[in-house]
């Protein structure tokens, strides 16, 4: 498929078409996806307890990445109705280590899915806000790298790692936590109020940055206290930033997160 200029009524029915069992494919993949992570927990779980990945672990996480790799890729090809002309081979954008969010956009509007960011800015800016150069997507990186090389060359290795936390104790249990299986911080500009079971209400009050180095919190209720968890769990070579099944729940989440951006826009004209 090349076109050059506006499509004509002919390839763009073709392209619909196309798109309609691309989004279909891309609803069965999610859902087994959310099957497959479950037995994935499963897995780790066992791996944890015996300190060895088990096999069943290492190729879930192949079926895993390519899975929502594949969810990806299909979505690009329904954004060609977009464009000026089909590229050779057809992939979701993502750009590499280093690049600068113009290269980016360059790259998508010459070569990747030309004449897309002119046509559709509102697409556009889904695509450049979930790259690796924005605060928050180190995963997206990880996941591209991690997929590669597990269809590739061999699947992924793990070790035995430190976890740490930060949590947050109130009288009546740990109220937040933030580390390792936890939010990576807390930028807190207002109040957060925690309610007991008994009709408690403590709170702590900003401006403040809760993380994993925090020691204590000067502006909270003397009730709250500041404890450090420490645990070891496996993680990625690729990703040591997170244990090896929270990584996993990431690309779930954020996969099926930029599915539920783009799709709504794929009707509009």
């Amino acid at each position: 498929m090349d076109f050059v200029g506006k499509p004509t009524s002919t390839t763009h029915s073709a392209i619909a078409m196309a798109t309609d069992v691309d989004l279909a494919s891309i609803n069965v993949l999610l859902e087994q996806a959310a099957e497959g992570l479950k037995m994935l927990e499963q897995e780790y779980a066992e791996s944890v307890r015996l300190l060895k990945p088990t096999p069943a672990f290492r190729v879930g996480t192949l079926n895993h990445l390519v899975q929502h790799r594949a969810i990806l890729d299909y979505l690009a090809n329904s954004l060609l109705e977009f464009c000026t002309r089909a590229p050779e081979k057809v992939y979701f954008p993502i750009a590499k280590p280093g690049m600068a969010a113009s290269m980016f956009q360059q790259l998508v509007e010459k070569r990747w899915l030309p004449g897309l960011p002119t046509a559709r800015p509102d697409v556009f800016e889904v695509l450049e806000s979930v790259q690796g150069y924005r605060p928050g997507n180190a995963w997206i990186t990880a996941f591209v790298n991690m997929t590669n090389s597990n269809k590739h060359v061999r699947l992924s290795l793990m070790a035995i790692a430190g976890c740490n936390a930060k949590v947050i104790q109130l009288p009546w249990g740990v109220g937040l936590q933030v580390g390792d299986r936890g939010l990576e911080s807390v930028d807190l500009h207002g109040t957060i109020v925690f309610i007991g079971p008994q009709g408690q209400r403590l709170e702590i009050r900003g401006p403040d940055v809760i993380d994993r180095n925090t020691i204590s919190l000067a502006n909270a209720d003397p009730e709250i206290s500041v404890a450090r968890m420490t645990w070891q769990e496996f993680k990625f070579d690729e990703f040591p930033h997170q244990p090896a099944i929270v990584f996993l729940r990431a690309v779930n989440t954020e996969v099926k997160r930029i599915v539920d951006r783009l799709v709504p826009l794929l009707s509009v004209s």
